[in-house]
C-alpha cells in the first residue's frame, strides 16, 4: 500500500498539513523540520499523488505548450526555457506539435483543457485567419498566453518580438554599406505577405527609394518534412536555383534571408558558384541560430529575444492562473541586430560572374 502524507505525519507526530506544506517546500515550515519530514518521507518511499492533489485544490500543475514544430532550434530552445521556468514555479509542461495551422491549434488546445492543464501557452501567427475568426475559435476556458512574431490581431495575453523594426535596422546596415540592389529571400509561403518581416521590407525598400518591393522577394523552392517531421531543404536544388536567380539579376549585391538555415546553405553555395562572401554579395539573416555564430564567414542576424519572450510568457500565465485573470495584454519585446563578417561595402559596380 502507498504510503500517503498521513503515515509520515504518524511517524513524526506532526500535522499532514505540516507535511504537505514541507514537501511543498512552504517556508512557513521551519527548516529543521522540513528536512526531518523530506527525509522521513524518502525513508518510507513517499511518492505524492498529483491526481489526489489536483482533485483537492482544483490544479493539476501542467501547462500546455503548443507550437507547430519541436524540430527547429529556436522552437527546442523556447521550449527549454518555459520548461525550466515552468518547473522552478512547480509546474509541470507537455508540448504539443501542431504544424503550425490553425484547426489542429484549436483542436489541440481545447483537448488540453479538457484533461485538465492549468495554462496554455501558444506559439504561431496563423496569417490566413481573420481576427474575427481568432476571436471566435482562439478563446480557451484557461488562462492562455500566445506568443509569436506578430501582434496577434484580437485581445489576448500574448508576448510577441518587434521583428519588422530588425529588418529596418538591416535595410539601414546594408544601404549605410552602399547596397542598393537588395533582394529577399524567403523561407515562407505565400501566406505570410503581411508577417513583419515582409512589411519591414516593403517599407524600407521604398524608404530607400530601392525599387519595386514585390519585384525583389523571391520565394525559396519548397521544402519537405522528413520522415521525423524535419523541415528539409534540398541543398542541390537550391543551389540550382540560386544560379539561376542570379543569371537573372546579376545587379545583386545583397541577399537578405527570412530563414537562417536558408542563409547558411547560400554561404556554403555560393563560393561552389564562384561568388565570394561578403566581396561579391552581402548576406544577411532574420533569426539567430546556434550555426550562424559558427559559419564562414560568420552570419550577420538580427537576433530575436526568445529566452526573455518565454519567461515573460510564464510570468503572464501564472499571474493570470494564480489570479484566475485572462485579461488581454501585450508585451513586445525589441529585436537586436548583430553585425558579424558576412556583410561589407559594396567595393565596385562590377557584376557578377558565375562559374560554368
Amino acid at each position: 500500500m502507498a504510503t500517503t502524507i498521513y503515515d509520515i505525519a504518524r511517524e513524526l507526530d506532526v500535522s499532514h498539513s505540516t507535511v504537505s506544506r514541507a514537501l511543498r517546500d512552504n517556508p512557513t515550515v521551519a527548516s529543521a523540520t522540513r528536512r526531518r519530514i523530506k527525509e522521513q518521507a524518502l525513508k518510507m518511499r513517499y511518492k505524492p499523488n498529483l491526481l489526489a492533489r489536483g482533485l483537492v485544490n482544483g490544479k493539476t500543475q501542467m501547462i500546455g505548450f503548443l507550437t507547430g514544430s519541436i524540430y527547429l532550434e529556436m522552437v527546442s530552445a523556447a521550449a527549454m526555457v518555459a520548461s525550466n521556468a515552468l518547473r522552478k514555479a512547480g509546474y509541470d509542461m507537455q508540448i504539443t506539435a501542431t504544424e503550425g495551422r490553425f484547426k489542429p491549434t484549436q483542436h489541440c488546445a481545447n483537448d488540453l483543457v479538457a484533461r485538465g492543464v492549468d495554462g496554455l501557452i501558444v506559439r504561431g501567427v496563423f496569417p490566413n485567419i481573420t481576427a474575427e475568426q481568432m476571436q471566435e475559435h482562439f478563446q480557451f476556458p484557461a488562462p492562455t498566453v500566445f506568443t509569436s512574431a506578430v501582434q496577434l490581431p484580437f485581445p489576448c495575453r500574448q508576448v510577441c518580438h518587434d521583428e519588422a523594426a530588425g529588418v529596418t535596422e538591416i535595410m539601414e546596415h546594408l544601404y549605410g554599406l552602399g547596397h542598393r540592389h537588395i533582394y529577399m529571400l524567403s523561407g515562407l509561403w505565400e501566406g505570410w505577405k503581411k508577417y513583419p518581416v515582409f512589411q519591414g521590407f516593403y517599407k524600407n525598400t521604398a524608404k530607400y527609394n530601392l525599387g519595386n518591393a514585390r519585384e525583389k522577394i523571391h520565394k525559396a523552392p519548397e521544402s519537405f518534412f522528413d520522415e521525423n517531421g524535419r523541415r528539409i531543404y534540398d541543398t542541390e536544388v537550391l543551389t540550382v536555383w540560386i544560379k539561376k536567380f542570379l543569371q537573372s539579376h546579376p545587379d545583386c549585391t545583397a541577399i537578405f534571408c527570412t530563414s537562417p538555415k536558408i542563409a547558411l546553405m547560400l554561404l556554403s553555395i555560393l563560393p561552389r558558384l564562384g561568388v565570394r562572401v561578403p566581396e561579391d554579395i552581402s548576406v544577411v539573416s532574420s533569426g539567430d541560430i546556434t550555426g550562424a555564430s559558427c559559419s564562414h564567414p560568420q552570419l550577420s542576424v538580427v537576433s530575436l529575444p526568445l529566452g526573455k519572450m518565454m519567461r515573460t510568457a510564464v510570468e503572464l500565465l501564472l499571474d493570470g492562473i494564480e489570479n484566475d485573470d485572462n485579461k488581454p495584454a501585450k508585451v513586445i519585446m525589441p529585436t537586436k541586430f548583430i553585425i558579424r563578417q558576412s556583410t561589407e561595402k559594396v567595393r565596385s559596380k562590377a557584376r557578377i560572374k558565375l562559374k560554368n
